[in-house]
């Protein structure tokens, strides 16, 4: 019979929290925020220590603390008498020992704890944090998914059986760090997630014309497939022809000539392309996740575009996904509240937190 696992007791503090406990000897804290754990608790363990802990923005981890404290913590504490069954009294002299989740700023506050006679150590439990951030922050992308697909009448991932066998859950952390590859042959929404930054940078030039669209579509090609389609003479002459006639033509829908020119690049380079990620979406894509990142996103105008192409197409599920994930759950709110004013609203970029 193995032998049981030693337990510590841990507790996540806000920063408030831990520099009043420091500063006043004491706080009042709701017991069962008191999790024990093994002393080689896995990143799975310490989730339930981070989930019980005051709410915290995820991706900031400066005013969050865990302190471990005796394992007969919860027995032995006082009780604060307005509710002496769920709150009790944490003393600074409880505490075993301070460590941030975070290094970052640790001087800061390790001299903060000096003046109040307590000795800060290290960032321990970093590395269970950014697990436990990266999950948080899949759940809040697919929840803003969820809320903008529902705000423009679009079906949702749910419906939606991906025939690449790609998780969701997986895109959202490649779109959140597109160095970070899935599969070692990447199918053709790996290589649009993870390559936008690249596509934005090739057609820098060309984002306030009408060329701007046929311009994705060939860098997509080139990236796609690792082919120029420029080499050949006649798709070549077509397409220098028309990117010359767009580039002073400001960006709006695209005309009969764009569409056509896309439609050619697509018939020549059929492997490119899939239902879900057509030529014209490419575009859609570039323009969308570098205006939402850049803070430069307009409403009225992605409406517009969600309005042009069928809302139950995996088109629309995609380019709704991308641009949810890069604004997140707080913008996603601000995006569907400025969509729906009649004469549409400014985005808000400065959130209260």
């Amino acid at each position: 019979m193995s032998e049981p696992a030693i337990k510590q007791t841990l507790i996540a503090l806000n920063s408030t929290e831990w520099l009043n406990l420091c500063a006043r000897g004491s706080i009042r804290i709701v017991k069962r925020r008191a999790i024990a754990v093994p002393t080689n608790a896995t990143t799975k363990d310490l989730d339930k220590v981070f989930v019980v802990a005051p709410f915290t923005k995820v991706s900031s981890a400066v005013d969050l603390f865990v302190l471990e404290v005796p394992n007969n913590w919860t027995k032995t504490a006082s009780k604060h008498r307005s509710m002496p069954s769920e709150v009790s009294i944490l003393n600074l002299a409880d505490v075993v020992s301070h460590h941030p989740v975070s290094q970052a700023h640790f001087e800061h506050y390790k001299n903060k704890g000096l003046s109040c006679g307590v000795d800060l150590q290290e960032a321990k439990f970093e590395q269970a944090w950014l697990s436990w951030t990266m999950s948080e922050t899949v759940k809040d992308a697919l929840r803003s998914v969820e809320l903008l697909q529902k705000s423009l009448g679009i079906k949702s991932l749910s419906e939606i059986k991906r025939p690449d066998r790609y998780k969701w859950e997986d895109l959202v952390r490649l779109a959140l760090r597109p160095n970070d590859p899935i599969k070692p042959k990447p199918a053709h929404v790996e290589t649009l997630i993870s390559g936008i930054r690249k596509l934005a940078d090739a057609v820098a030039g060309s984002t306030d014309s009408e060329s701007f669209y046929l311009a994705c579509a060939i860098e997509w090609v080139d990236l796609r497939l690792k082919k120029d389609p420029m080499k050949k003479k006649s798709t070549r002459e077509l397409l220098n022809n028309t990117l010359g006639k767009l580039k002073d033509v400001p960006l709006a829908e695209p005309s009969s000539e764009t569409i056509a020119a896309l439609k050619h690049l697509s018939d020549s380079f059929p492997k490119a392309f899939t239902e879900e990620i057509s030529a014209l979406s490419i575009a859609h894509a570039v323009r969308f996740v570098t205006a939402a990142r850049s803070k430069r996103l307009k409403p009225e105008i992605a409406i517009q575009m969600f309005n042009s192409i069928e809302k139950s197409s995996s088109t629309s599920v995609l380019l709704s996904f991308l641009l949810a994930v890069s604004l997140d759950v707080e913008l996603t709110n601000q995006f569907i509240r400025a969509s729906t004013k009649q004469d549409f609203a400014e985005m808000n970029w400065d959130l209260p937190n």
